[in-house]
């Protein structure tokens, strides 16, 4: 009974410590997340505008999601945010890469478990090569992301961070521009921020 005590005095104590002055304007925020076979993902493929029948497959993938920002009014900061996923299937390998603006903002909340939405539009790139070809395809295109989660901060300088975001765009072959690939991925992220 005294541990049970101890806990619930313990999660009072940590959500009660004040968390207002982390997302105040004039701040930088640095984050980086990453997220392992937690991914879903649905692909059209259209060569001369018919389309190929969708390939919806369990993949083996792993994510990591740099980011950097900086808030120009209190809880909204706007910056850049990478993401890349390698993906390994059965017959197939391939590397996504984007770079997008982003938004990022928090509601304001007077505890330290504090929501975020967040929404970017950039420009990303798949490389992709079958098993036991001697050469890879390359697609690019325009991309968006959109986002939401929540984030722990622990004291005014770093948050735990948990999201789900969706990534989707329209790849073209970089060599013939009537075959693309439409890819939307979902994820699920858990990173740290560094708040300076």
């Amino acid at each position: 009974m005294k541990r049970k005590n101890l806990i619930y005095l313990l999660l009072l104590v940590l959500l009660s410590t004040s968390a207002h002055a982390q997302t105040r304007k004039g701040r930088f925020l640095l984050s980086g997340h990453s997220g392992i076979d937690l991914s879903r993902t649905h692909t059209n493929i259209f060569v001369d505008g018919e389309k190929i029948p969708a390939l919806k497959k369990k993949q083996t993938s792993l994510k990591l999601q740099p980011a950097f920002g900086y808030f120009i009014i209190n809880n909204l900061a706007l910056g850049l945010q990478a993401d890349y996923h390698h993906i390994k299937e059965a017959e197939k390998s391939a590397h996504q890469l984007s770079f997008m603006p982003a938004a990022i903002y928090y509601i304001p909340l007077k505890i330290p478990l504090r929501p975020f939405l967040q929404a970017g539009i950039g420009y990303g790139s798949i490389s992709q090569k079958m098993n036991g070809a001697s050469s890879s395809e390359s697609f690019s295109g325009l991309m968006y992301g959109l986002g939401l989660g929540v984030s722990y901060f622990v004291n005014d300088y770093l948050s735990v961070d948990l999201s789900a975001q969706v990534l989707d765009g329209n790849y073209y072959l970089n060599s013939n521009s009537t075959q693309k690939i439409e890819a939307l991925n979902l994820g699920v992220y858990f990173g740290l921020s560094i708040l300076l």
